[in-house]
């Protein structure tokens, strides 16, 4: 991973720059209680990725993405959703092998994984991956989960290399205006 990244929770002081870099990073629109859960890791488990800010930082010509909670720059994020498996939307169960039938037990959905371009193929994602993956054995979840945007292959390259398998294609399953 980058030198000098750290890792930890998102906490409350995250609300507004994991706002505005998530709003710059994907092409979706989340809502406030999304940024606010996150950051109080109220039903949304997360972790950021930060990097301390330095003397040389603060002489360059900021960037769109620069952001500063504190003397830290958030350059990465992972959030997820537990949920148990009766709470699976029909179309996914069936897509993951879960059917009609109940199968107890618990999953993580990977809501955002994203990292500031000037930090990527650092192992920042992957380490912040590992983290919500962590998370997951813990408590005990059986199986993690996301949907990734049609056209982003970074993304699903990615997730190739961490060992997920593509299940399906689901045309228009994002909506963006």
């Amino acid at each position: 991973m980058a030198s000098g990244v750290l890792i930890r929770s998102l906490a409350p002081q995250d609300y507004g720059a994991l706002k505005h870099l998530h709003d710059k990073i994907f092409p979706i629109d989340y809502d406030a209680s999304f940024f606010e859960r996150a950051t109080t890791q109220n039903g949304i488990a997360g972790w950021a990725a930060v990097a301390p800010q330095r003397a040389s930082q603060t002489e360059r010509l900021p960037d769109a993405m620069d952001v500063f909670v504190g003397n830290e720059q958030l350059v990465g994020f992972v959030t997820g959703r537990m949920f148990d498996t009766r709470e699976i939307p029909a179309a996914d169960r069936r897509l993951l092998g879960f059917g009609s039938d109940h199968v107890d037990g618990k999953v993580v959905y990977i809501l955002t994984l994203g990292v500031v371009p000037r930090f990527r193929h650092k192992g920042i994602a992957a380490t912040l991956l590992k983290c919500l993956e962590e998370h997951a054995r813990l408590h005990g979840c059986m199986a993690m989960y996301l949907h990734v945007i049609s056209y982003n292959e970074a993304a699903r390259q990615f997730y190739a290399r961490a060992r997920f398998s593509m299940v399906a294609e689901l045309p228009g399953f994002y909506y963006i205006q």
